[in-house]
């Protein structure tokens, strides 16, 4: 089964997507198969990978049932099912049936075409569920903070 890795944290600006970015960017360059899922309403992996988040997201995929297959763009650092605003509205997902496994079941046809799958998102609500579920690897990013006192060396 084609491990999926999630880069997780409810902070906005600590690095989740250039990680995910970074993380994408070093597999593929060592031959691996990557597929990115930006469920970021931010959509910062969605932009930095140049995807158009016009078309269908990974909120039509897991909200409508929209084929995987019609979701993902190609890029240059990889495969990415791109992100949409409206995913701030995800929680609309919480009155729906099986809400923690749509992600699963919506990636299942497609994993392995893969060799990795990067899961990238912010959300604490239901979106947060999803890796809870499956994901063998979290990374959670975490700022750096220096106290008043600090000095650079």
């Amino acid at each position: 089964m084609t491990p999926i890795i999630a880069v997780i944290n409810q902070k906005g600006g600590i690095g989740k997507s250039t990680t995910a970015l970074a993380l994408a960017a070093g597999l593929k360059r060592n031959g691996f198969r990557v597929l990115s899922v930006d469920l970021d309403p931010q959509g910062n992996m969605t932009y930095a990978m140049a995807a158009d988040p016009a078309g269908p997201t990974s909120l039509d995929m897991m909200l409508n049932g929209t084929d995987a297959l019609l979701v993902i763009q190609q890029g240059d650092q990889g495969d990415i099912i791109p992100a949409s605003t409206d995913l701030i509205r995800s929680n609309t997902l919480l009155n729906l049936p099986t809400r923690e496994y749509r992600l699963r079941e919506s990636l299942k046809p497609i994993r392995k075409a893969y060799d990795y799958i990067i899961d990238i998102h912010r959300e604490m609500g239901v979106l947060f569920l999803h890796p809870k579920m499956e994901v063998p690897w979290q990374m959670m990013p975490k700022p750096n903070f220096c106290g008043p006192n600090s000095r650079l060396i």
